[in-house]
């Protein structure tokens, strides 16, 4: 299967993202931070991409500077490693949390744009891209399953950003041979050295004058706008699409409080690292496998109640475990049903709600998406302080409880 060149960015990209969203949480346990200091951070990483969303969503799609804006997504990867290869205090990790959750969107947006700048068929080319992120994606946690116990975590840090560096040649052999060619024509046009200079520095003045109003653009797109769905309450047309928005709220704030914990509980049990990127790359390939039975599905809500349900009795499943002192063994086997059962509902359940929202309240899809990541940040927030307030217990149990009062109190209209 050949692959087209715009494409090959893409690979090495989902490949690293893979690696470090997976191995960043396992190397803060293995550094020694507490589950509030894990969830503070979970909940940031999910904060810094809702603000990344909203200001390159809309730079990069307004904008054919491909090559500027992928690259930009690298050099949060690249930034990332490098602060946690310098030091491993608070503001190194927070500074590493930042760049790699704010900047890496920018190289998705801006393959998006490419795409609907130009291409016909936009939702073909969109599928193509997401298929063959899906396939880096489980690449990535392939290798991460052999090489996490293989390597130190400054050694995995390292060949992390060689292959980050890597990725800048792949980039620029995909979008930045016409730069070279741009130069090239501009330097035998001058005939000289002095008037080259000149022309160079007229250059870099518009380039710094197109860059201060970038910033001040995304300044004030992030002023009005990352506050803007919150605001946009009072502008909710029908009164029952605030059921359905809560409805998602309480959902995914049960997820996060969760899920922001799950690698912190695998490792008290002493799950091996190898061990936890297996089962990520399970979950991640029984959703992918789902990914297209999702959008056939009939009755959509229907589904997605026994999807919930299931999660129920996933997370309730946690609770003995937490309890009781279980043998290690019984508690990988649980883990495997339980990576086996989440790939299989992430399947269905971020599909069905899509589908559910765009045939009841299309016009509110943005709100609708905004309560999905304001209850997924906010729930990894306080998953920590939780934790340590209360104990580990109590977050499977509060995420089921929580799915069980969406199940019981949510809008017919949506769910039936």
């Amino acid at each position: 299967m050949k692959i087209e060149k715009w494409l090959l960015p893409f690979i090495p990209y989902k490949v690293i993202l893979a690696l470090f969203s997976t191995f960043f949480i396992l190397f803060l346990i293995k550094l020694g931070y507490k589950p509030d200091f894990i969830g503070i951070i979970s909940g940031l990483i999910n904060l810094f991409s809702i603000v990344s969303s909203l200001i390159f969503g809309t730079l990069c799609l307004r904008s054919k500077n491909y090559f500027v804006y992928i690259m930009l997504g690298f050099l949060g990867l690249l930034f990332a490693f490098i602060f946690l290869l310098f030091s491993t205090n608070f503001v190194n990790i927070l500074f590493s949390a930042f760049f790699f959750s704010f900047f890496t969107p920018s190289t998705y947006f801006s393959l998006i744009s490419f795409i609907n700048y130009n291409f016909k068929n936009v939702e073909e080319k969109i599928g193509r891209l997401e298929s063959i992120g899906g396939f880096a994606w489980v690449f990535g946690l392939a290798i991460g399953c052999f090489t996490i116990s293989i390597f130190s975590p400054s050694e995995f840090l390292t060949y992390l950003l060689f292959a980050t560096l890597f990725s800048f040649f792949i980039v620029f052999y995909s979008f930045g041979a016409n730069l070279i060619e741009r130069f090239y024509c501009s330097l035998l046009k001058d005939f000289g050295i002095l008037p080259w200079i000149e022309k160079l520095v007229e250059k870099t003045i518009k380039v710094e004058e197109k860059i201060f109003k970038k910033i001040s653009y995304s300044i004030g797109i992030l002023v009005s706008g990352a506050f803007s769905p919150s605001l946009s309450l009072i502008q909710i047309k029908k009164p029952k699409f605030i059921n359905f928005h809560l409805t998602n709220l309480l959902i995914f704030f049960s997820f996060g409080l969760l899920y922001a914990q799950i690698f912190y509980i695998m490792k008290m049990f002493e799950v091996g690292d190898n061990f936890v990127f297996t089962f990520s790359l399970i979950s991640s390939l029984i959703s992918a496998f789902f990914y297209n039975k999702a959008s056939k599905v009939k009755n959509l809500g229907k589904k997605l109640k026994s999807m919930l349900i299931l999660r129920i009795f996933m997370f309730l499943g946690l609770l003995p475990f937490l309890y009781l002192s279980l043998p290690k063994l019984f508690f990988l086997f649980f883990l495997l049903i339980f990576w086996l059962l989440d790939g299989y509902s992430w399947g269905f359940i971020p599909i069905l709600l899509n589908l559910i929202a765009l045939k009841n309240c299309k016009e509110e899809f943005g709100i609708y998406n905004f309560f999905r990541s304001l209850g997924y940040t906010v729930g990894g927030f306080l998953s920590g302080i939780f934790a340590i307030k209360i104990g580990f217990q109590f977050l499977p149990l509060a995420s089921s409880t929580l799915l069980f009062l969406v199940l019981l109190f949510s809008n017919t209209e949506f769910f039936n």
